[in-house]
């Protein structure tokens, strides 16, 4: 996992087609694209944001809240979004849990 103060990678996306796959750039801190995804849904999207932003494949309650409180919510022409980002949303849903 990146820490939040260091540089991490960026996914730049968008949607070709309305409800369609979403093609993400992966750029690493240089501004070297070092991936290339084409995702067929927003489950998957969060899947491989989670899963390249941290190392791990996410537990599938993680993969469907970040789904729902943060790919739902991404506008549908494009985005652009950093790993420091994608973890800053995991570290803020555990200390929710915490305080719970």
């Amino acid at each position: 996992m990146t820490a939040l103060d260091e540089p991490g990678r960026m996914y730049i996306a968008g949607w070709d087609v309305p409800g369609g796959p979403v093609s993400v750039d992966v750029v690493d801190p240089a501004g070297t694209l070092t991936a290339h995804w084409e995702c067929g849904s927003d489950a998957a999207l969060a899947v491989a944001l989670l899963s390249d932003a941290t190392g791990h494949r996410p537990r599938e309650a993680t993969a469907a809240a970040f789904e729902r409180e943060v790919v739902a919510l991404l506008p549908r022409d494009g985005f652009a979004m950093s790993s420091q980002e994608v973890c800053a949303w995991l570290l803020i849903r555990a200390i929710e849990r915490l305080e719970q």
